[in-house]
């Protein structure tokens, strides 16, 4: 609606367009309704080549690129001891595990809820917290993410790729036994953790590192 006022001087008018702003809003609307129509004829068109969902696409990736950080941090420490010739305890490797696990579940928890497990994938899929149909591109993820960082490793230190690797000191039994122990602590924390307290979901991270660190 336009409105006009006479004008004392000159016999002049003013127009005052009040319609403006609902204009503006108009305009806005039809742009942002044109955004989401282009953004569901990009996704459609991913679910059609690809054949899986893209937000499902970035879970998956997001778990190989945590998974990757994480090994890739503990065959980094590992390399750069062993070429600067220091002696390093199990301590400084676990809170280098443990530190790295805060940034990670940090980084992409939001996004795939930061598993960088298999033996937390399959678990919570157990327990039906997590649809068994993500398995396994979970688990396939993960695993790559881990293979990757290790030969990444290799390029990057010049070392052989079997150094970065672990082997049990004792008898096959006592490892598995020892890695079961240690998988049922950390698993039995992420589960309880499931059920927080929104007031203590800073300290999340940390809860979960520091078990880690000290199973390491």
């Amino acid at each position: 609606m336009i409105m006009k006022l006479p004008s004392y001087e000159n016999g002049l008018s003013v127009e005052f367009q009040v319609d403006a702003s609902t204009s503006e809003q108009s305009t806005y609307d039809q742009e942002t309704t044109s955004s989401n129509v282009e953004m569901l004829e990009k996704r459609n068109i991913c679910n059609s080549l690809l054949g899986i969902d893209p937000i499902f696409l970035r879970m998956v990736l997001a778990e190989a690129l945590g998974t990757f950080l994480l090994m890739f941090c503990i065959c980094g420490m590992m390399a750069s001891m062993e070429i600067m010739g220091v002696q390093v305890g199990l301590m400084e490797y676990a809170t280098t595990a443990a530190l790295t696990v805060v940034v990670v579940v940090f980084s992409i928890g939001p996004i795939s809820g930061a598993h960088i497990n298999p033996a937390v994938t399959l678990a919570f899929a157990a327990v039906g917290h997590f649809p068994w149909s993500k398995v396994p591109l979970y688990v396939v993820a993960q695993v790559g993410g881990s293979i990757v960082a290790t030969y990444t490793g290799k390029l990057v230190y010049g070392l052989k790729a079997e150094f970065v690797t672990t082997k049990p000191l004792q008898s096959c039994t006592s490892a598995f036994f020892v890695e079961l122990l240690a998988t049922f602590i950390v698993l039995f924390l992420s589960a309880s953790l499931t059920n927080y307290d929104p007031q203590s979901d800073h300290y999340l991270d940390f809860l979960l590192a520091w078990p880690l660190d000290w199973l390491s």
